[in-house]
């Protein structure tokens, strides 16, 4: 009966082994990583002045990038700056913005849910991001994004999209 038990003990472990979570885990996360990409492709933008609303749609992608994020134990602070390149289509027309962004600048905590990170930073709303490929040169999530912005003078934006950032060692 001992022998039965060590066998399926063994055989617990060695299936824990091979857990995906493992890929996931702090030890990988650990250190420093650089942003080298970030991209939107199904951003909708309406902004509503005086009761009438505008809409819009955008792509963003980024340049310039001097930006870091280094998660220790389990904090993470993040730095630097990159350029948004933003491609927004309103009532038929195009425009092209380029703006210098600060890279959340801020230090907080992070938790893993499964193949998610949940960000804290006080003061902010919680983060939920979707990690797509983690391994010990590159660092993928995507970030879903459903802001309410007051603009000042009575204009309220909402700004929807899918987020993927790509950081490497």
């Amino acid at each position: 009966m001992k022998i039965v038990q060590i066998f399926y003990c063994v055989l617990f472990l060695s299936l824990m082994a091979c857990n995906k979570e493992d890929s996931l885990s702090s030890d990988t996360l650990e250190g420093t990583w650089n942003l080298t990409s970030i991209s939107c492709d199904d951003g909708i933008s309406s902004t509503t002045i005086s009761g009438e609303t505008f809409s819009a749609t955008f792509k963003a992608s980024g340049k310039n990038y001097n930006a870091s994020l280094t998660f220790t134990g389990n904090k993470f602070k993040s730095k630097g700056t990159y350029t948004t390149v933003t491609t927004s289509t309103y009532d038929g027309s195009t425009f092209v913005n380029e703006a210098t962004q600060d890279y959340f600048e801020n230090d907080g905590t992070w938790v893993r849910e499964n193949d998610f990170l949940v960000l804290t930073v006080p003061g902010f709303p919680q983060q939920k991001i979707e990690i797509l490929k983690l391994d010990s040169k590159t660092f993928e999530y995507k970030q879903i994004a459903d802001e309410t912005i007051d603009q000042g003078g009575g204009a309220i934006s909402n700004v929807k999209g899918t987020f993927f950032y790509k950081l490497s060692r």
